[in-house]
């Protein structure tokens, strides 16, 4: 499985292989490795990787590394479950992203305001706007800046204060403000 640090949005094997191929990476290639992050941290799975690597995903055996292998290999249980949680914030963030239309936690999507209007807004506005205490929370997590402002000059716990009707934001005010 590739790891990806808290602020980072691509594995360094695909950033890599990105630069070397030259292009930009789009939405087919985040959504493949979503499709790899999910193989790797759900299913047990692993995609081979490389130039050379091909062939069906390979079996990780996680019945092996909850048997003995994790202490064997120096780690804790309590590192192994801090890696398994980390993996699963990485996946809900990756998830969030690709469903939104965003490239990254601090990548900016262009929306329209009215017929004529153009502006933008930032992954962490998006998930204030629906609601989304889970991925405000895996959105910090991933790096995103509380402090951010989207086109309209507005924070993301403005937006939160401004959409609360009788409570209905009080888990992403309570975020925001931590």
């Amino acid at each position: 499985c590739s790891t990806v640090g808290m602020g980072s949005w691509t594995s360094p094997g695909a950033a890599a292989a990105s630069a070397q191929e030259g292009k930009p990476r789009g939405k087919a290639d985040l959504r493949d490795d979503l499709q790899d992050e999910t193989m790797c941290s759900i299913m047990g799975y692993a995609k081979p990787r490389g130039p050379e690597a091909s062939g069906p995903p390979m079996l990780l055996g996680r019945t092996h590394l909850a048997c003995g292998a994790a202490a064997a290999a120096g780690e804790t249980l309590s590192q192994v479950k801090n890696h398994a949680a980390s993996a699963r914030k990485q996946q809900a963030l990756r998830a969030f992203l690709l469903k939104e239309g965003f490239s990254g936690p601090q990548s900016r999507k262009e929306v329209r305001h009215g017929l004529l209007r153009r502006g933008f807004t930032l992954p962490l506005h998006a998930a204030v706007a629906a609601n989304d205490a889970g991925a405000v929370e895996v959105l910090l997590w991933g790096g995103a800046d509380r402090a951010c402002l989207d086109s309209q000059k507005t924070s993301p716990l403005a937006l939160a204060k401004k959409l609360d009707r009788q409570g209905s934001h009080r888990a992403v005010i309570s975020m925001l403000e931590g």
